[in-house]
This record gives structure tokens, sequence and C-alpha cells, in this order.
């Protein structure tokens, strides 16, 4: 196995299969990403305002790759475990009134610098709350054409998953030679919705390990951690979001556990958990949901066909 380290200046701002990969690697190195923030240093102080009409949105979202894995074709599926994340000793926060859910209630735009100490974001005087480092951007190149990396897709993309974090496993569907692996968005700290566009915007690196999972053919992400599979959907709302979610967790539990489609829709019903990943805008990006389903005992599994080097017999007592 061997460890690489691809620095956030090879940045691209959409997945592509026509991408020149910046680093090929071998099924089982490790990697690890230098990330930009997602505004490429352009909020670094509370005067420094998103104004979304003078905004370059060509440039929104950088993401560091692509990496290209030997041997992997499409129809394989590529696994991603996250080893590590190291954050930068600040972030930030934006909001606007013509994004976010409760725009009509914003009447200024503002942008708050949070200093990261010590594991904590320090909000302002008297608010601080520990960090929790996850990557929201992280994908492959489509069959074709291109894609901006601030959509989500059943490429991947920005997926605005907080559990796309230190321990999990993300797997991705191959739709090119090499896959491309690229990432960015760094938060740290988001929560479930990221309602107002934004989480706590950071830079760092990540250090993640690639496997291949050789004729395993994907149709959308999914993720892995040590309870938990988790399906999800992107949407033009979040009813289609999670209709998206729900279906991938019903193929899956079919598939991997042998269920009918009525048992697991039974199952889904009483022990999955539906979630938001992201509806921070839908007026001019997808909504993303998120179903989870425990590593429950008692069934053939975890599961069978995906069971990563790192899965775990976990269950929900």
């Amino acid at each position: 196995m061997a460890k690489h380290l691809l620095a956030a200046d090879h940045t691209v701002y959409i997945f592509s299969p026509d991408s020149p990969p910046a680093l090929t690697v071998e099924p089982g190195d490790q990697v690890v990403f230098e990330l930009l923030d997602v505004g490429r240093g352009q909020f670094r102080t509370d005067n420094d305002l998103y104004d979304p009409a003078t905004y370059d949105h060509e440039h929104d979202h950088p993401m560091t790759g692509p990496v290209a894995v030997a041997s992997a074709e499409p129809g394989d599926a590529l696994l991603v475990h996250i080893d590590d994340i190291q954050l930068w000793d600040w972030g930030f926060i934006l909001q606007a009134p013509e994004v976010g859910v409760l725009r009509n209630r914003m009447r200024r735009r503002s942008t708050r610098v949070v200093p990261i100490r010590n594991g904590y974001c320090e909000f302002n005087a008297h608010i601080r709350f520990p960090i929790r480092p996850m990557v929201g951007t992280i994908g492959v190149a489509p069959p074709t054409g291109s894609i901006r990396g601030v959509l989500p897709g059943p490429h991947g993309g920005n997926l605005d998953n907080i559990h796309i974090t230190t321990g999990s496993t993300v797997y991705l569907p191959v739709n090119a030679p090499g896959a491309l692996l690229a990432m960015g968005d760094l938060h740290a700290a988001m929560g479930d919705g990221e309602i107002c566009i934004s989480g706590v915007e950071t830079g760092g690196s990540v250090l993640a390990t690639i496997h291949l999972c050789k004729g395993r053919k994907l149709s959308r992400p999914v993720v892995e951690t040590d309870t938990l599979w988790m399906t999800m959907g992107d949407g033009r709302d979040l009813q289609d979001a999670t209709r998206v979610a729900c279906d991938e967790m019903l193929n899956l539990l079919m598939q991997e556990w042998g269920l009918s489609p009525e048992d697991a829709f039974m199952l889904m019903s009483v022990e999955a958990d539906l979630g938001i990943c992201q509806c921070a805008d839908p007026d001019t990006i997808p909504c993303v949901a998120r179903m989870a389903m425990p590593k429950l005992p008692g069934l053939p599994g975890p599961f069978r066909t995906l069971a990563s080097p790192w899965s775990a017999a976990g269950s929900r007592s």
C-alpha cells in the first residue's frame, strides 16, 4: 500500500470523464487530499459578504482531484474509507436574504468568521460547540458530460451527509475508466439541512484509503458506518429526494439481504430512519435525503457483496 499527497492546487470544479487525472493510484493506496474552503479564501472577515448576484458560481465548491484508480472500470464500485480529517483553525458561516430556507425572514447579509480551537467552534463570546468534521462533496465522473461540484447526483457530488466523516466508508459507482474521484466542501460542523446554505465552512485535509470492488455495480452512492448503512437520493424537493433514498434502500435490502419488496418496505418503516442531508436552496441546488438502516442481528450479513474491509457487524441494541 502506497501513500500519496494531492495538494490543494489540483483544483477542479466539475466531475467529468474528460478531466485529466491529477494522480493515479492502485487499489488499497492511501491519499491525503488537501482541500480549500468552499469560498476559495473569499470569506476571511465578517465584512466579506455573500452576494448571489455577483458571486462566481462557476468556480464555487472547489474540489481536489481527480484521482484515477488503476483497473477501475464502469460497472465496478469504488470504496473510499475516511481515515482522518484535519481542519484549519478557522472557518466561516454566511447567509443572505436571497437564499436559504428562511430567506423571507432575513433583512441583511452576514458572515461570521469562526475560530476553531481545542475541538470547538467558537460561534461568539458566549457560544461554542464541538467540531463535527465532515466531507460535503465527494464523487466520481459521470458516464458522459460534466456536472458541477455543487450538485448532487448518482455520481455522488454535493451530498452534504454529516455521516461522511472519520471512520465511514463511501461506496461510489464507477462510471468511467479510472473512476476519477474528487472531493471538497469540508465542514467543521453542519446541521442536517444546512438551512442557511452554509455549515462552518473550512479547509484542511482528508486521509482516505481507496479500494475497488470489481463487478459490483451500484446505481447511487452508499455510506457505511460502524452501525449503519445509508442510501441517498436527490430531487427538486424533499419529497422527491426522500422517495429516491427510500427506493435505493429497498433495492439494497432486496439484493443484499434477499428480502421481498414487501418485507423490505415494512422493515424500513419500523427500523430505518429517514433524514435530511441538505435542503439549503432548492431553487438552485437539489435537496438530498438519506435512509439509514441499522446493521441488525439475526439477518445474513451485514451485507454480503458490499462488505468492505472495514465492515463491522454492529447492531442497534
